[in-house]
C-alpha cells in the first residue's frame, strides 16, 4: 500500500478540488454529493504526519471576498481518511460560514463525532478518541481559518 506525506497528499487533493473530486479522478475511491457538500476517501495517508486530539477548535475570521471550498480532511485510527469539501458563497460573515461547515460535519463526519458551534464563529469537533482534522484547501478570499487542538 502506498502512503503519501501530508503535503504530498494536500497538493494531490488541491489538483482534484477544483473539479470537485469528481468520479473519474484517481485519487476518489467513491463519491457522494449532497447539497453543496463533497465527500470523498482518499487513499492510504503517512498517519505518522498528522496531528492528532480528541478535540478540535476551527476558527473563522472576516467576510468572504469571494466564493470558494473548504476541504477538511478526518483520519480516525483504522479507517479510510475522508474528505470533506463545503463550497462558500461570497460575501458571508464569519458567523455564516461557521454554521455551514457545523451543519456540513454533522452531516458527513465519521460516525460518533460530536460537532457544536461556539461563540458564533469557532466550530468544536469532539470525539471519545484522539482523531487527526486538518484543512487542506481554502480557496476563499480573505475568510481565515485556524484549526487548534484543545
Amino acid at each position: 500500500m502506498t502512503y503519501l506525506t501530508h503535503s504530498a497528499l494536500a497538493a494531490l487533493l488541491l489538483t482534484f478540488s477544483a473539479s470537485g473530486f469528481s468520479q473519474q479522478a484517481a485519487v476518489s475511491e467513491k463519491v457522494t454529493v449532497i447539497e453543496d457538500v463533497t465527500v470523498s476517501t482518499v487513499p492510504a495517508v503517512d498517519t505518522m504526519v498528522l496531528e492528532y486530539s480528541n478535540k478540535w477548535r476551527i476558527k473563522f475570521d472576516n467576510r468572504t471576498d469571494s466564493a470558494g471550498e473548504l476541504v477538511f480532511l478526518f483520519a480516525l485510527k483504522n479507517k479510510q481518511p475522508i474528505c470533506i469539501s463545503v463550497s462558500v458563497a461570497k460575501d458571508l460573515s464569519e458567523n455564516d460560514i461557521a454554521k455551514m461547515v457545523e451543519n456540513a460535519l454533522k452531516k458527513h463526519a465519521p460516525r460518533g463525532i460530536k460537532v457544536e458551534r461556539d461563540d458564533g464563529e469557532d466550530v468544536l469537533v469532539k470525539y471519545k478518541e484522539r482523531f487527526s482534522l486538518t484543512l487542506l484547501t481554502n480557496t476563499v478570499n480573505d475568510l481565515d481559518v485556524e484549526l487548534d487542538k484543545e
